[in-house]
């Protein structure tokens, strides 16, 4: 019969171990609570905030940082006034985590004043004055007596930061915004403990690589020489033709080409500008006058001088000159500069070869000879070339020609 004692006895036991499980499950709670449990602080959230940055290149200094938010409650004028605000830059946005500032960042100002707007309140902008915050933290700390007062959730909050150094790694960084209706609560900041204030909010931000955008502009100098114009494109594609036809010479007048019947067209990005020439091609088919208007035939050797009864028509050399029917003589012109073509006028005549002169020049020792120049660039300017000849009534009859190359020398 002492059995049930002793069930009974156990029972209570298991019972009591029981109770004291259950004790220390709640004292091991409430041990653990307080640890877990994040700082109260009384804020709402900030929105439409942004902060722009003005370059998002690393280590970029003088960069202003733009700062817009708007307030989470509106407000009349008294104890919720903002009379102070603080923008944090830390690797985590999360107020009241402690703040690892962004490597490499700096600049933020400890002292002066920056202008603070908000559409509505009193006086704004409003002129808060930047706390140093000591430990050479990138934080901004700016405080006014009288701050912001009648704030509308619906107008933004905006300020600039400027002379930042921007953080030296690529990536994300963060800000932390907040607002403090006392200068105190702003002063006695710290990331971890952030005090009681208005509102809160945090703002990513990213520095970035450049790209280096090259090109290469490659030296040009586009030439063309003819006798017809097509006119279409405004360019050397439009010139061609080979042969300039005076027709007959005769004694009893100057014969003269029309004022574009050879055309020579220039394009160049040279800097320094082109230079136009010619040179008389020799003839291989006798002796004297070689790069005169002859008779292109084996053994026409032409006289010494100026000799008007052989088959070589006297040239006027490099001096212009003007022609007198009957006395032998043929030459070149540039009758005027054609811009009609591209964009500038850099191209002028040389003296000897300028129509403006009524006369004519021609080179028939095969050296180059100058007609035109530019000092700078030049875009599709055209150089229209005229040929004129006269004869003595002794020159032998016979069909004259020469052939003349134009080179253009750019100098970049």
């Amino acid at each position: 019969m002492s059995y049930p004692s002793v069930i009974t006895h156990s029972l209570k036991g298991s019972v009591r171990k029981i109770g004291l499980w259950a004790q220390a499950a709640v004292l091991t709670v409430a041990g653990v609570a307080p640890i877990l449990a994040a700082p109260s602080v009384s804020a709402a959230q900030i929105t439409n905030r942004s902060i722009a940055i003005s370059s998002s290149e690393i280590s970029n200094t003088g960069t202003s940082y733009a700062v817009s938010f708007r307030p989470a409650t509106s407000t009349g004028n008294g104890a919720d006034d903002i009379l102070g605000i603080v923008v944090d830059f830390c690797t985590s946005p999360i107020i009241g985590a402690a703040c690892t500032n962004p490597t490499g960042m700096s600049g933020f100002p400890t002292s002066g004043t920056i202008a603070v707007s908000h559409t509505g309140a009193t006086g704004s902008p409003v002129s808060f004055t930047a706390q140093d915050p000591g430990g050479g933290v990138d934080r901004l700390v700016l405080t006014s007596g009288s701050g912001l007062d009648v704030i509308t959730t619906t107008n933004p909050i905006t300020f600039t930061i400027t002379g930042i150094t921007n953080p030296s790694t690529t990536g994300s960084f963060y800000a932390r915004i907040l607002t403090y209706n006392t200068t105190g609560g702003a002063t006695s900041y710290a990331p971890a403990t952030p005090g009681t204030h208005l509102d809160d909010g945090g703002v990513a931000m990213s520095t970035a690589n450049q790209l280096t955008i090259s090109a290469r502009v490659q030296e040009i100098l586009q030439f063309c020489v003819g006798t017809t114009d097509a006119a279409s494109a405004n360019d050397c594609t439009d010139i061609s033709g080979t042969n300039v036809d005076l027709g007959v010479l005769d004694s009893a007048s100057i014969t003269a080409s029309a004022d574009t019947a050879g055309l020579a067209m220039v394009r160049t990005n040279a800097v320094n500008g082109v230079t136009i020439g010619y040179f008389a091609e020799q003839s291989t088919l006798g002796t004297n006058h070689l790069g005169s208007l002859r008779v292109q035939t084996a053994g026409n050797n032409c006289n010494v001088g100026s000799v008007e009864t052989d088959q070589c028509i006297n040239s006027q050399g490099t001096t212009q000159g003007t022609f007198t029917a009957g006395v032998e003589n043929f030459g070149m012109t540039v009758q005027a500069i054609d811009t009609s073509n591209g964009s500038t006028t850099n191209v002028t005549r040389d003296a000897e070869y300028d129509g403006a002169a009524g006369g004519y020049a021609w080179d028939e020792t095969g050296t180059l000879d100058t007609i035109a120049t530019s000092a700078t660039v030049v875009d599709d300017e055209m150089l229209p070339l005229k040929f004129a000849g006269t004869v003595d009534i002794t020159t032998p009859t016979g069909a004259y020609s020469v052939t003349a190359t134009f080179i253009a020398t750019a100098t970049f």
